[in-house]
């Protein structure tokens, strides 16, 4: 098996025959996994910033959706467009060598218009099942949350979303293993934040309204038992770190600003690994030259670069899927 120097990592596809006995495969490299504009899946060693291509997956994958591990199996699921229905597609790629190894047709959500509106897709790698967020109506008032099946294939509607929002495509939806919570942010009406709706799944409801959130990246953390994230003022000078109760949605935020001499702007790149976040973000704020990959001591506060260094052009992680921890 492949071995890499990696003390802690992070938590974010044209083949016939698909592979349905995905429990066969292996888990993978520990590691940060991304997919770039060029649909290539790469891996980068969280320490050193050296980055590792993986290969490259199939065109119908939609290089800007959200993105979700199974790290248990190590394969990263996300939406691809079916170009003779219109419908997505949920695509499962080994983290080995990006090869197909699942594919679902005909998710119910919306046809042309899908593509880009924020699906999300977030996966319960023990219960072997993904959950879905989607717009089931043209023009993307109405969302609803539905259950796979990682096994069978098989759907099943859960519920739809209370409010006329759209579901956030700057943040991913945050899965609470611990409590089976689900958290999906909403773009808040006239508001540069986000709204986080807590749905119960073991119950199928939507059970509470979370606090409104800045622009950035959060990941659950399984040592904490709490989501764990980068937030703050539009100022990217100003980003701290913040706590999500898996529970009530209540966010608290760290009172100092991070220590680090890059601006922080947002990333889709980042999950939590013991008392260390780790994540790609720009420097230079809102239009960056170059992304850095961080770890962020979560007690001290102090953000420490790795030596690798990827500049933009075809690495321009901030608009592609979620990185994940794997191992």
């Amino acid at each position: 098996k492949q071995t890499e120097n990696c003390h802690s990592t992070v938590s974010m596809l044209p083949a016939l025959l698909l592979c349905a006995c995905v429990s066969a495969l292996s888990a993978a490299v520990p590691g940060l996994y991304a997919v770039d504009e060029r649909l290539n899946l790469i891996r980068l060693d969280p320490r050193t910033g050296n980055k590792t291509m993986i290969g490259h997956i199939p065109q119908e994958a939609q290089a800007e959706q959200v993105s979700s591990l199974d790290k248990k199996r190590g394969i990263l699921y996300l939406f691809g467009d079916n170009s003779t229905t219109n419908t997505p597609n949920l695509i499962g790629v080994s983290l080995n060598d990006a090869k197909l190894v699942f594919k679902s047709n005909n998710l119910p959500f919306i046809g042309e218009t899908y593509i880009g509106r924020g699906e999300h897709v977030a996966v319960d790698s023990e219960e072997q099942v993904g959950y879905l967020v989607g717009p089931v109506t043209q023009n993307l008032k109405k969302w609803a949350l539905y259950k796979i099946d990682l096994k069978t294939k098989k759907v099943t509607f859960i519920l739809n979303f209370p409010q006329n929002f759209t579901v956030s495509t700057g943040i991913a939806s945050v899965y609470c293993v611990h409590n089976h919570m689900l958290w999906v942010p909403f773009d808040a009406p006239h508001q540069p934040s986000s709204v986080f709706y807590g749905v119960d799944l073991d119950n199928k409801k939507v059970t509470t309204v979370g606090d409104k959130f800045d622009s950035g990246p959060l990941a659950y953390s399984d040592d904490k038992k709490m989501i764990v994230g980068v937030g703050g003022e539009d100022s990217f000078s100003k980003r701290v770190l913040v706590n999500m109760s898996c529970s009530t949605g209540k966010i608290t935020a760290n009172d100092q600003p991070l220590k680090t001499p890059y601006l922080l702007a947002d990333s889709d790149l980042f999950a939590v690994h013991h008392n260390t976040g780790f994540g790609v973000f720009a420097a230079g704020g809102r239009g960056p030259t170059e992304w850095h990959l961080l770890s962020i001591d979560l007690q001290t506060n102090t953000v420490t670069q790795a030596p690798a260094t990827h500049r933009k052009g075809p690495w321009q992680l901030h608009y592609y899927p979620a990185g994940a921890r794997a191992g």
